[in-house]
């Protein structure tokens, strides 16, 4: 069971210095989301714009 747990722990921290690698390096940017404001708020409490 450790050997399983410290492979997962391992491929983990790979995922993140890569990620971190790609942003240090500028292959790839971070940016807001559009509505970035409105994510703490549950679905249900935000109207739908039904576009018609």
């Amino acid at each position: 069971m450790m050997k399983i747990a410290a492979a997962n722990v391992a491929h983990s921290l790979a995922d993140l210095l890569l990620l971190w690698a790609l942003l240090a390096s500028g292959q790839i940017n971070m940016r807001k989301v559009d509505g970035w404001q409105t994510l703490a708020t549950k679905p249900i409490d935000q109207p739908i714009d039904l576009a018609t």
